[in-house]
């Protein structure tokens, strides 16, 4: 993305947490090589970064299954506006593909936390489109938001 945006060439040099998983980090290594190796090692640990608490090891056409679900699940929460109603057929859209992603990962590993948050926030949505209003208090989805900060630092290749 920053070559992209800035159309010069940036070498990925530390990320925290640390997603090296098969430790070259510390070999030398060409500034390209090292580059390379975060990404492909991002690609395949990207679905560790939802819960601090999981870890999966999913085959490389599962991840690309994977990407797709959080990429539909994003698209759609992004189509929601703040301070407007959302609307039933959003939130209805937005349940039935958590509900499959929540199936997708219990798959993988069956109870894990992932799932039981998707879990939680679906029986939310679904008291909230019932109007019941019947809500409870989350057990696991408190627990939700994965790495609360993410560094990368970055080098400027000349």
């Amino acid at each position: 993305m920053l070559n992209n945006k800035f159309k010069e060439k940036f070498i990925i040099w530390k990320t925290s947490p640390d997603f090296s998983i098969d430790y070259t980090w510390y070999k030398k290594r060409s500034k390209l090589g090292l580059t390379n190796n975060l990404k492909k090692n991002y690609k395949k640990n990207l679905v560790n970064f939802i819960h601090v608490k999981e870890k999966f090891n999913l085959e490389e056409n599962k991840l690309n299954f994977f990407s797709k679900f959080v990429k539909s699940i994003n698209h759609h929460i992004n189509r929601i506006s703040e301070n407007k109603k959302i609307s039933n057929k959003d939130l209805k859209i937005i349940q039935k593909q958590m509900i499959a992603f929540s199936k997708f990962l219990d798959k993988k590993k069956y109870n894990n936390h992932i799932s039981k948050s998707l879990n939680e926030i679906n029986l939310f949505i679904g008291e909230y489109l019932s109007k019941k209003k019947n809500f409870k208090s989350f057990r696991y989805f408190k627990s939700f938001w994965g790495n609360g900060t993410f560094i990368i630092s970055v080098l400027k290749d000349n």
